[in-house]
């Protein structure tokens, strides 16, 4: 199953190969590049816990043309991750 970098690639007419080569040009590591195009990031009960960086997924989406809110995913609790990275950033935490 494609996860929702997988799509916007295929969307794009982007390979795996392409996806990593474009992330490397903007200093994302291979093994990391790898870890978002099989959407490893996408699961996690708290965005701390993420181990991949938000500037990584920032670089994908600048790679894969959306926004970043466009490739986080929902939190439990009916809260999404956008919300709380939205909360954080009006409180300046």
């Amino acid at each position: 199953m494609s996860n929702i970098v997988q799509k916007l690639a295929a969307k794009n007419n982007m390979s795996v190969d392409e996806f990593v080569g474009e992330m490397r040009k903007r200093g994302c590591s291979e093994p990391t590049a790898i870890k978002i195009w099989n959407g490893n990031y996408e699961e996690f009960v708290e965005f701390k816990d993420n181990d991949v960086c938000l500037s990584n997924l920032r670089k994908a989406a600048d790679v894969l043309q959306v926004t970043t809110r466009v490739l986080l995913p929902e939190c439990d609790h009916h809260k999404s991750v956008r919300d709380v990275i939205l909360t954080r950033s009006n409180l300046n935490v």
